[in-house]
């Protein structure tokens, strides 16, 4: 017994110095080790980079949990902490808020376990965020003007706001819109020089205004030429007047010019049950009235057909072509030439001398009228 107890107390001995450097697992992370890469510019990303020190004697692998408060900003890269090796550095991005925080950084995942707790945490301190709202990487404390973008800063007139936010780049107290140079201190509007008035030549305007009046008697001459009957100031009333009542070819339909471009047309045929008569103005215009006023849209030469069907189903058909005259005064194309002729108060020679050969030209012919009396007779 006495030989036993001899041989515990041996081996008690021999394993005590085991117990006492047995090995452990020991990382560590500290607020004070905790730093981002830029400024914290509200809005911006950054990336948040943290150290971690082996305090054991064993190799360790874990990573870092980032919080915002309670909010979780992401989790780090692995790594792998010699006990006997340099520490290592984790980081995650981060976008800065716009109001002050603080973060919480947290070791996990060791291996082996690391069962010293009270160092794998950091708290930080309160952070404020700066601010820099127009993105020119200027803070808007630094900035000359905060609200447009500007990283040059410039400032013509060195009075501490940025020329793109300054009304008066120049400081010569005038506005930049209202500043013929406004980048120019010492110029803010144009010199005029002062124009001497021109006299007018009366005797050059009474030559004018006796030139475009011969331009109009000879014009008016040869619309006579053309027309049934040059308009006056009566308007529509010379026209019906002197137009006379027409019959088409086949004696369908008779027709009569109210106007310059405006027709008064009527069927020959009575109405009555059964029968359909179709009228075809060839501007795209059609009715199946009996009579009827139609006005064409422009000048030009229109075909204008009727087609009668009887109620036994017989077809008849007749057609008249119509020519609308355009240089009448009733045409606002030609109001418009005559106004720029009288405005203007000069014709050339030449103009004149073709608008007189012209008329004496029409006066030697028979006068015509735009619908053809050969193709038509008086009702």
């Amino acid at each position: 017994m006495r030989y036993f107890s001899l041989f515990l107390f041996v081996v008690s001995i021999g394993f005590w110095p085991l117990v006492l450097y047995a090995q452990t697992a020991n990382l560590s992370i500290q607020a004070s080790e905790i730093r981002f890469s830029d400024d914290l510019v509200a809005g911006s990303t950054v990336r948040i980079y943290a150290t971690v020190r082996n305090a054991g004697d064993m190799d360790v692998t874990g990573y870092v949990s980032f919080f915002q408060g309670s909010i979780p900003v992401g989790d780090s890269q692995m790594i792998s902490v010699l006990h006997d090796g340099a520490p290592e550095e984790v980081y995650v991005d981060f976008v800065v808020p716009s109001s002050s925080f603080n973060l919480r950084a947290e070791i996990r995942g060791t291996v082996p376990e690391d069962i010293y707790a009270e160092n794998n945490f950091a708290l930080t301190g309160t952070y404020e965020p700066v601010f820099d709202d127009d993105g020119d990487g200027i803070l808007n404390e630094d900035d000359n003007c905060s609200t447009s973008s500007n990283a040059n800063q410039n400032d013509a007139d060195h009075d501490g706001k940025g020329d793109i936010c300054d009304s008066d780049r120049d400081g010569d107290r005038v506005e930049n819109e209202e500043d013929v140079y406004p980048d120019d201190p010492d110029r803010f509007e144009e010199q005029k020089e002062e124009e001497e008035p021109i006299e007018k030549d009366s005797s050059k305007e009474a030559a004018s205004s006796t030139l475009v009046q011969q331009v109009v008697e000879n014009m008016q001459e040869t619309f006579e030429q053309v027309v049934f009957v040059l308009p006056t100031e009566n308007g529509d009333e010379d026209w019906q007047s002197a137009a006379p009542l027409l019959s088409s070819p086949q004696a369908l339909f008779t027709f009569k010019r109210q106007s310059w471009k405006t027709f008064q047309f009527e069927a020959l045929t009575p109405e009555k049950e059964g029968v359909v008569m179709t009228w075809d103005f060839g501007d795209g215009v059609t009715s199946q009235k009996r009579s009827l006023e139609h006005s064409f849209t422009r000048a030009g030469s229109y075909e204008v057909s009727l087609q009668i069907t009887n109620d036994q189903g017989v077809v008849s058909e007749d057609q008249v072509f119509l020519d609308i005259p355009f240089w009448v005064l009733e045409n606002p194309l030609v109001q418009g030439i005559l106004a720029c002729l009288v405005g203007g108060g000069v014709l050339g020679a030449w103009g004149l001398h073709f608008f007189e050969k012209n008329a004496r030209t029409k006066k030697m012919k028979q006068r015509k009228i735009s619908v053809r009396e050969d193709d038509h007779f008086h009702v």
